[in-house]
């Protein structure tokens, strides 16, 4: 007697394939990120499409030099970043 499960139509199987592996990931950005940030960037893409490119990358431009102090900082002088902000 055959006990094994019957095999989707090879069809389905990438499609399910897909769908089963993406759910993880949606799962871990979800929880990283913020379920509302997710839905409002999707959105705000649909909207403006394009337009936003630029400002998106302005934006990682100026934040680029404080992101690098910060890395110098911890390491001259040892301490982490919430020690510099205690004292």
């Amino acid at each position: 007697m055959d006990t094994s499960l019957p095999s989707e139509p090879a069809s389905r199987t990438g499609l399910s394939h897909l769908v089963r592996s993406l759910g993880p990931g949606i799962m871990m950005a979800a929880a990283a990120v913020g379920g509302s940030h997710l839905v409002a960037s999707t959105k705000a893409g649909a909207i403006y499409g394009w337009q936003l490119a630029a400002l998106i990358l302005l934006v990682n431009l100026f934040k680029y030099p404080f992101f690098r102090a910060g890395v110098q900082y911890t390491v001259g002088t040892g301490n982490s970043l919430i020690q510099a902000m205690k004292d």
